[in-house]
């Protein structure tokens, strides 16, 4: 994890903790470059992902504050998977079950794992909500050897990553997901209080370890009506950024093609 994002992670926590209160300064420059032991540069690159994530304002010539007024959090802002992690910690999470189911049931599941008919899988149900209600109920597989080294006590109380990484033992690098709408069934209506066969948004997620092999398999079903998801998408280097003007610029030096008085279609 880069230096900026673990000084990024450090301070978001101490706001979500309340060590820096809504309203209330943050340390300067000089002072967080000691603590942490970071250039400027990292702490200037920290202070623009608080910035971009609502948490922090910046006021030239009066310093840094903790934001007054917090994002809904039914509205997340994926940018990476550190993003995808915090958006674990965002509103109120319940934990409606957590046992184990035959992998018989779920073939779909035992081509992602890599499993045997006759195995096991951990499975983990969670409610999500905000003030307006419940908002995104999730159902996450694992196959059982993973599950079992997880602490169920603890299961409310992180996100279920970073539970891996420290129980389990298992690092998260990357995650693929597909978006799709469904229409909410029994289970689905009952939690997410919508009538049967309404529509929800359907996210299922792939998370997958150093090695390549999927370790979690999610599904996450949300109300459009009280869920938002923003996507940053940016340009994979600066190459192509830096050759476009040159291309603009070219195109305005080329002398316009003469007509003869008649139009041609486009």
């Amino acid at each position: 994890m880069p230096l900026y994002h673990r000084l990024y992670r450090a301070l978001a926590d101490r706001i979500a903790n309340g060590a820096y209160l809504p309203g209330s300064q943050l340390p300067g420059e000089r002072t967080l470059m000691e603590e942490f032991r970071v250039g400027r540069q990292t702490v200037l690159a920290a202070m623009q992902r608080l910035t971009a994530a609502g948490l922090i304002e910046r006021f030239a010539g009066r310093g840094t504050f903790v934001v007054e007024t917090r994002v809904q959090p039914s509205r997340w802002t994926f940018d990476c998977l550190e993003d995808l992690i915090e958006a674990g910690q965002a509103g109120h999470y319940a934990i409606v079950g957590a046992d184990m189911v035959p992998a018989e049931n779920e073939p779909r599941l035992r081509a992602t794992f890599g499993l045997a008919r006759d195995e096991m899988l951990f499975y983990v149900r969670a409610l999500r909500s905000s003030d307006e209600g419940p908002y995104a109920y999730s159902r996450i597989y694992l196959p059982r050897p993973i599950g079992e080294r997880l602490p169920r006590a603890l299961l409310p109380t992180k996100p279920l990553l970073l539970l891996l990484e420290a129980y389990a033992g298992v690092t998260i690098v990357e995650a693929r997901q597909l978006t799709s709408a469904v229409p909410a069934d029994h289970e689905e209506a009952a939690v997410l209080e919508v009538a049967e066969g309404a529509p929800l948004l359907a996210m299922r997620r792939r998370f997958f370890d150093e090695d390549g092999r999927a370790v979690v398999y999610a599904l996450v079903t949300a109300r459009p009506d009280r869920y938002e998801q923003i996507v940053h998408f940016r340009r994979r280097d600066a190459t192509a950024r830096s050759e476009r003007p040159a291309r603009r610029s070219a195109q305005r030096n080329t002398p316009a093609p003469q007509h003869n008085g008649r139009r041609s279609a486009s």
